[in-house]
């Protein structure tokens, strides 16, 4: 049997995390929208960028710091699109990484 506290937990986890993924603050099972309050989430928000495009350490991290820590246009500046064009691009897209993702690979694709 669950404890009442244990349940209450598992709801509320369930809860937030739908709400994270309708909101777009998702990409598959990351989270990326990251507030960066300490050295770990430093290293969690590096490591996203790293597993969603294959960067090295080095160019993660450039890119974090590009991006003023912005896990979403940090994944976009290593995919190439210029600091502006990033922001503009996750506009359009209403501050979802997948589409807006989508739409620089698409570009980047010979026709």
């Amino acid at each position: 049997r669950m404890a009442a506290g244990t349940a209450q937990r598992a709801a509320l986890t369930a809860l937030s995390t739908a709400v994270m993924v309708g909101l777009g603050r998702t990409f598959g099972n990351l989270m990326v929208e990251v507030a960066a309050n300490n050295a770990k989430l430093d290293v969690r928000r590096r490591r996203i960028v790293q597993r969603i495009t294959a960067a090295d350490e080095e160019k993660a991290s450039r890119a974090l710091d590009a991006a003023a820590g912005d896990v979403r246009l940090a994944v976009l500046l290593v995919h190439g699109d210029a600091a502006d064009a990033a922001r503009a691009r996750l506009d359009r897209h209403g501050g979802r990484l997948r589409p807006a993702l989508a739409e620089r690979l698409a570009e980047c694709r010979p026709s």
